[in-house]
């Protein structure tokens, strides 16, 4: 049943992000906010244009975030969860300009795609402000 659901789905992420626009897919509806965070708050990720590329993709981002917050746990911090992801975005932001595999913010969408971060959608752009929206964002 659950690759039935998957597989009608577009298998490009420009066409995921219109059907997101549109409120198509799962993930346009705001989670419910939580006064802590849990392990099944954590375990059932709704990405389906990545499960429809991958049928492990559930069991991937599970894992990756299992290990997330429990290596920030044993603190007893939610903010210190926070302060670690923010970190960890910001250092991955600079190998991937280091490495040469970002070379330009337009070679960013792609990548952040192709390694299934997420999927991000420009909001509003002008001279000095971006606002993005990032879709089934392997972090939650």
């Amino acid at each position: 049943m659950e690759v039935s659901f998957y597989c009608k789905y577009p298998k490009t992420p420009h066409t995921a992000l219109n059907l997101y626009r549109k409120g198509v897919l799962p993930g346009s509806v705001e989670r419910p906010k939580v006064s802590k965070l849990s392990v099944s708050d954590i375990s059932k990720p709704v990405r389906p244009y990545f499960k429809s590329i991958c049928r492990f993709d559930d069991v991937y981002v599970t894992l990756l975030r299992l290990v997330m917050f429990s290596s920030v746990r044993g603190f007893g911090a939610d903010d210190l969860t926070l302060t670690y992801h923010f970190h960890a975005g910001k250092h991955l932001g600079y190998e991937l300009i280091k490495k040469g595999i970002v070379k330009t913010l337009d070679d960013l969408f792609p990548v952040l795609a192709k390694y299934r971060i997420g999927l991000v959608d420009v909001v509003k752009e002008s001279a000095n402000t971006m606002v993005l929206d990032v879709y089934e964002c392997v972090i939650m």
